[in-house]
């Protein structure tokens, strides 16, 4: 049994889920710097860059480089969707 609460944690790219899983926390980059998201969080919508790290209940950090992504969260869900070209990227 978990003792911390987790949150949910779907990450896909066109046509195929790169990881779908339960973590600890997610960490990522946005225009404003690196950002943690933990159980719980507030919802928001931001566009993330350089990588994504799944913190995993007594597992290794999975790290995951991307050039650009979205990140949603929202109801104790994480979901990013990498590959996403903006005019910023």
């Amino acid at each position: 049994m978990s003792a911390q609460p987790l949150l949910s944690v779907i990450i896909k790219k066109p046509g195929q889920i790169i990881f779908h899983g339960d973590a600890k926390a997610v960490t990522s980059v946005s225009v404003r710097g690196k950002f943690d998201v933990l159980a719980y969080h507030a919802n928001f919508i931001a566009l993330i860059k350089e990588s994504v790290t799944i913190h995993q209940e007594n597992k290794e950090p999975v790290l995951i480089p991307l050039t650009t992504g979205i990140i949603k969260v929202k109801d104790n869900t994480v979901k990013i969707i990498l590959g996403i070209e903006t005019k910023a990227s």
